[in-house]
């Protein structure tokens, strides 16, 4: 299994591939469909994918789902190596992302487990108030 991290940003996402516990490559996709696309199709079957919640999360969850294992949408406010990114450079990092997935998986944290870093896009349930 390969961890790939993404970086997004408005146009572009700078992506890390993590394999063997080390990067094996970085390189950037333009956010355009078939860019995206293509990506998904390079992707491996046993790849997880792990990116923070932004504007564009929603569609390249969507194009990036059926080539991979598990696409992760992180939430910044429960990942520390993602808040300190922020604090230090602006942007959280897909290295950042990599190594904190990384040692998840490292301490014995089965991949299953990571849905409790995702952030769920459904609309939580209308509660009527009195």
């Amino acid at each position: 299994m390969r961890l790939i991290g993404m970086d997004v940003h408005r146009s572009f996402a700078q992506v890390a591939i993590l394999e063997d516990g080390l990067t094996a490559k970085s390189f950037r996709v333009d956010l355009e469909h078939d860019a995206v696309l293509a990506f998904g199709k390079s992707l491996r079957p046993d790849d997880e994918v792990v990116l923070e919640a932004t504007g564009n999360t929603a569609a390249i969850v969507r194009l990036l789902t059926p080539f991979v294992t598990r696409v992760v949408i992180a939430n910044p406010m429960q990942v520390k190596a993602i808040a300190h990114a922020r604090i230090a450079f602006g942007q959280p990092r897909q290295d950042d992302l990599l190594e904190y997935l990384q040692n998840l998986v490292g301490a014995g944290m089965d991949s299953s487990m990571l849905s409790d870093l995702q952030i769920r896009l459904a609309p939580s349930p209308f509660i009527a108030s009195d």
